[in-house]
Formats: C-alpha cells, structure tokens, sequence
C-alpha cells in the first residue's frame, strides 16, 4: 500500500474515513524492495488507497521498470486521474493494470465517463507501443442485487475480455455473513457469469468464494459448464499478504484488527507464510466457518474452507 487514502468514497471501502493521511516514505519503500528481492519476489504490487495520488507514484513505477530483478509490475487504480503523460511513462513490458471500475451511481456519471476515457488511453498507449494489452477490469460487489451490465458494456467497448471481481468483506469485528446472506448473490452472480460467457470474458474471483454447498444442483450444472471463470476451483484463499505504509503486514486486509506483524521482524517472505499459516491458516479446518460445513465432505477433505477465513475468525473475537 503506497498509501491509504483515496479520492473517491466508496461505500464497501475497507480504510476508515477518518484515517489519517499516510504515503509510504522513500526509506520504507527501499526497505520493501529489499525484502521482496530477499524473498526472491520478482512482482511488485501497487495499490492504496488511490497508489497513483502518492507525489512519488511515477518515481517508484520508474525504478521497478529499470530494475533488471522485477519481472511484472502490477498497479490497482481506480485510473480517475491517469493522464496521457504518466501513461506514457509507466506502460511497459512489465507493467499491468487492474483497474476497479465501479457503477456510474457509485462514482458519479461524470467521473466514470473520464474512468473509460482514461481506461481507452492506457489501452492506446499499450498500442501505441506494440505491447499486449495488460488492463483487466474489477468489480467488488456489495449489494445482492448488484448491476454488472455497465461493466459488461465497458468490457467489450475497450476490447479488454477479463473481469477480476469479489464479494467484498466486511472488516469490522462483529459484522458476520450467513449463508442465507451468501445465498442472496448467487442468481445475479449467475446472470453476471452468463453475461460474461456471452461476451467471452473471462472473469476471475479474487476474494471471498461463495461455497459451493450454497447453489442448486441446475445452478452449479451451469457454472461448471461455463468455461469463462474459476469460481468452481477456487474454494481456498490464497495469501496475499497487504502491507501498509509503515510496513506493517497481515495475511490479508480483514485480518488487520485481529492479527498483523511488521516486515521488519522477518528476513524473508517464507518466514512471514510460517507466521500466518501459524496464527491463522493452521486453524482453517479445526473452526468450521458454518454448522453446515461440520460434516461436509468438501471441507472434511480440505477443499473448501467455507467461504472468507476472517468469517469464522471474527466468531470467536
């Protein structure tokens, strides 16, 4: 995290509003550097906040281009004040965009309207410069009855085929989903699935998987007969480990309140894995997150984990 302020509002937003403005300092960015190229991690991941509101975004973006050791560069931006100029300065054979687009009714007819602007400028200088085309569009949806059609519309307009979304989560202690909440997406997740489909793209779940148990046997025939999605073999979370500004780490942002570390204390990124697979993922299995998932085959064999880990975690906070 270069930062942990933004210039929009967004109402599922994990960083409280009243947080005091912080970018990370030239010393703690060279100190993260340091420790990726300890770890052997050859991709630096931007994101905030808003990364690109950091005065020294385009310095940080610069470095990682020229520094022979970074295969890929990946930047999360909401792209509202990317400009033609810090384009054409950070697009590169390393660089790639996940830029979260939200609803017009979210962000303001105007604003988006400049967002696919921006959007449509980075895909031509990704052109310009004969380069593949490394943009891929985010949706984080937090209402049930979520409108996914302007995103669809957005998608083949620009010619990007690929939709990174998640089910947000709720960071705050206390504030539990059931699965009768989890159930309430499933029919337009389904339609957003078939738009996709239809418009051969591909669309990735990032975060917060809806387990499996939770369709109906016509909607899972369905979603494994799409083959534009990993929503049917992604029912463990990864570790992605967010680091903010004062490099304090967690294993991902809803755990922050409840268990995080600093990068310091550790020489590497494996020695961080061991931590939080210690606190937290050696837990995963011992603690179901519903009644249900207690004698579920699935999660009794370590397929499923029962939806986002912070859940069952917070249960017992």
């Amino acid at each position: 995290m270069l930062n942990n302020y933004c210039n929009l509002a967004c109402p599922y937003c994990f960083i409280p509003k009243n947080s005091e403005r912080i970018n990370i300092t030239d010393e703690n960015m060279r100190t993260f550097i340091f420790f990726l190229k300890k770890s052997g991690i050859r991709q630096l991941r931007m994101l905030g906040g808003e990364p690109l509101l950091h005065p020294h975004f385009e310095k940080y973006v610069r470095a990682a281009i020229n520094d022979p050791f970074f295969e890929s560069i990946l930047i999360f931006t909401n792209a509202t004040i990317l400009s033609h100029t810090l384009a054409d300065s950070i697009v590169s054979p390393k660089t790639e965009f996940l830029i979260n687009l939200n609803h017009p009714d979210v962000i303001g007819q105007e604003v988006f309207i400049t967002t696919l602007n921006n959007i449509s400028v980075l895909r031509d200088v990704f052109h310009a410069k004969r380069l593949p085309v490394k943009i891929r569009l985010g949706l984080n949806i937090f209402t049930p009855d979520f409108d996914f059609e302007y995103i669809i519309k957005a998608s083949v307009g620009l010619s990007i085929y690929g939709i990174r979304f998640s089910l947000t989560v709720p960071v705050t202690v206390g504030e539990i989903i059931t699965q009768q909440q989890y159930r309430k997406f499933i029919p337009r997740l389904m339609q957003f699935l078939d738009a996709c489909y239809e418009n051969q793209i591909f669309a990735r779940i990032d975060c917060n998987n809806i387990p499996p148990c939770l369709y109906a046997e016509d909607q899972m025939r369905n979603l494994i007969a799409l083959s534009n999605h990993d929503v049917c073999n992604k029912q463990r979370c990864f570790m992605p480990m967010d680091v903010t500004p004062g490099l304090d780490v967690t294993r991902c942002f809803p755990f922050f309140e409840t268990c995080k570390t600093n990068i310091t204390y550790f020489d590497n990124a494996n020695e961080l894995v061991k931590y939080f697979a210690l606190n937290i993922d050696a837990a995963t299995f011992e603690k179901p997150t519903f009644a249900e998932c207690s004698d579920c085959s699935l999660y009794l064999k370590k397929k499923c984990q029962g939806g986002c880990l912070s859940y069952k975690f917070r249960k017992s906070a």
